[in-house]
């Protein structure tokens, strides 16, 4: 249910957030060398309601009271080169970025930038039995890139790319330790980074793609238990020291080719890709204090193993008109994934070293072909059969095969009007695998027409239910799957005129979304052939809505909001109204902007919250 209610409500906070730049558009100025604008703000935070409403207004907003760089933007030209910078969010925000550009016509174009973010989720019934002060999810995200493309005359362009992501903080879980359930801080340091080289080779008879990228991988996690004496049922262990800590590091290289080749009315499309590396995997425990049968406990152990991780990817393909109106698109593709080496965490317990041996295997071949037997109207059909082998220690375990077909009607006229209906079905032939796939079927029917050239209406329509296979332990249909449904119907309306009285611009928005969850999950792992059986209905409605105009006397007001309601299991209900105003005085704009947030749940109020944030601030350009 939160989850689900989260993704809903990040869809229109992402709509309001797209709207919250600056009312009035700060244009730069051409002053010399350089040129650009800058925006500064500070904000007030008010905010009250239960014992966790701190902790659940930073999971799903974050924005404190403190002064911010809203925006900043800066280019230029030096000696021939091109510049360029752009910051925003730095100060108390979730979200901080910066980018910018350098380039010399005909020699080399430099791309670099990257963002911080902060992410909390919150329990209230971890806050309320234990009494933590502090979020159980706490993380920072960081992500660092570099781009160049370096040009050589008549060679072809070479391009290398840097990528660097991380993410650090604590998470909050329940480990079983000791035969005790505690509540453990779970440090979690991740780390990825990439460089790739690529080039294009455009040869007489085709164009040929090359690229090599290294990965490196560095991730730390595990479990941190300190002066605990208390378990989930009460129980004392006197356990006051604990530390189960997880360690993978390792490098990936990737070689990838594609070739795209015209032959006659057809073209011919090849790609291969590969990579082979080891990943290092070492675990170290620390344990301290007295255990549940009340020895004294102290030690320490350690493992260690080493995995050889493998994939290559063959693809192949052509597009081909096949008549007037009439075109078909066939594509193959093989993948091979295996694992293999050793890893042992039990080996602390259980002397000696456990083999691990996996290897997947897949082949899809994919079919479509479209018919435009008039203008403005098409007809697809298309389908996809996928075939997957897993086998363990050289012995294959389960074979699945799926069949995937869709086909839609579009009918498309002026540019004014535009009408979607697609269906899809995806049938299991042997279900009960360890790979465990899902039936599913959609059928979604869209609507996009613009009666007027400032009124622009959407009418969207889906649904669709899947059965998923998660066990190969046993084929009782009653127990080894899980169901869900869901319906979605939204309809929006969009305006935007150039002229009203008072006004030069005027645009808006309103969009009503319901949406409904059915779901039925077998929750008893040993209870067949009569499961416990965790039966979900939710149905959410959702508003959201927006208008924005500028006043010829140099004043911009933009007014947004959505309203969310969710029933089910945990009912609640969100709201989010904004109001915002920018004044231009020439020298500079003044920018003023009221928001309130509210969270309301009827059957636990620890995360309830009211909110009020006022940012004032000025932007200037120069």
């Amino acid at each position: 249910m939160r989850t689900i209610s989260r993704i809903a409500v990040t869809a229109f906070t992402l709509t309001s957030l797209l709207s919250s730049l600056p009312a009035v558009t700060v244009h730069a100025q051409q002053s010399g060398v350089v040129s650009g604008w800058l925006h500064l703000s500070a904000r007030s935070l008010s905010l009250a309601g239960g014992s966790n409403a701190g902790m659940k207004y930073d999971e799903e907003y974050d924005y404190q009271s403190g002064l911010q760089l809203a925006g900043l933007s800066l280019s230029g030209d030096a000696a021939g080169q091109q510049f360029g910078l752009n910051a925003a969010g730095w100060g108390e925000s979730p979200l901080s970025t910066l980018n910018g550009w350098l380039s010399k016509s005909g020699l080399y174009h430099l791309r670099y930038g990257g963002y911080n973010s902060r992410y909390f989720h919150t329990t209230g019934s971890y806050v309320d039995d234990f009494g933590i002060g502090g979020s159980p999810y706490a993380y920072t995200r960081r992500g660092r890139f570099a781009d160049l493309t370096i040009s050589t005359g008549k060679l072809p362009d070479i391009h290398i790319r840097y990528d660097r992501l991380r993410r650090e903080g604590t998470n909050l879980l329940v480990w079983n330790i000791e035969r005790e359930k505690h509540l453990a801080q779970t440090p979690v340091d991740e780390t990825s980074s990439s460089l790739q080289i690529s080039t294009s080779l455009p040869l007489s008879m085709a164009t040929v793609d090359l690229s090599y990228s290294l990965y490196h991988l560095d991730n730390r996690y595990g479990a941190v238990v300190a002066d605990t004496s208390e378990g989930l049922d009460g129980r004392s262990s006197e356990l006051y020291d604990y530390s189960h800590i997880l360690h993978d590091v390792g490098d990936l290289p990737v070689m990838k080719v594609n070739v795209v080749a015209p032959v006659g009315p057809a073209m011919l499309r090849f790609g291969y890709s590969s990579s082979s590396g080891t990943i290092e995997k070492s675990l170290l425990e620390v344990a301290e204090g007295i255990d549940y049968s009340g020895a004294p406990l102290d030690s320490e152990s350690s493992a260690r193993g080493a995995l050889d991780r493998s994939y290559s990817i063959l693809d192949g393909g052509f597009s081909l008109s096949l008549l007037k109106g009439l075109s078909t698109d066939v594509s193959i593709r093989r993948t091979a994934y295996g694992v293999e080496g050793y890893w042992d965490p039990q080996g602390i317990l259980i002397p000696g070293v456990t083999s691990v041996e996996i290897a997947v295997t897949s082949l899809r071949l994919m079919g479509r072909m479209i018919w435009t037997p008039l203008r403005g109207v098409s007809i697809d059909i298309g389908g996809a059969n996928i075939s997957r082998t897993l086998e363990e220690g050289g012995a294959e375990t389960s074979e699945t095969v799926t069949a995937d077909w869709v086909g839609g009607f579009t009918w498309a006229r002026h540019d004014r009007f535009r009408f979607r209906f697609s269906h899809r079905v995806a049938d299991i032939e042997n279900p009960y695998s360890r790979i465990s796939p899902t039936d599913r079927n959609s059928t979604s029917a869209v609507l996009n027409f613009m009666p007027h050239k400032w009124l622009t209406t959407t009418i969207a329509y889906k649904y669709g239910s899947s059965m998923r296979y998660y066990s190969h332990d046993s084929t009782d249909p009653d127990y080894y799957f899980n169901t869900r449904t869901s319906d979605y119907r939204n309809f929006s309306v969009g305006l935007r005129a150039s002229r009203f009285p008072l006004l030069d611009n005027l645009s808006g928005h309103m969009t009503w979304t319901r949406g409904r969850l059915e779901m039925t999950v077998p929750i008893a792992r040993f209870a067949p052939p009569s499961p416990t059986i965790f039966n979900y209905r939710d149905v959410t409605f959702a508003t959201a809505g927006g208008l924005a105009w500028h006043l010829k006397d140099g004043i911009d007001v933009v007014a947004d909001g959505y309203w969310f309601r969710a029933n089910g299991q945990w009912p609640l209900t969100r709201s989010m109204m904004r109001l915002g105003v920018a004044i231009d005085l020439n020298v500079l704009t003044l920018h003023v902007d009221y928001r309130s947030f509210s969270l309301d749940q009827v059957v636990d109020d620890l995360d309830d919250f009211d909110a009020s944030l006022i940012t004032f601030g000025f932007s200037r350009g120069f």
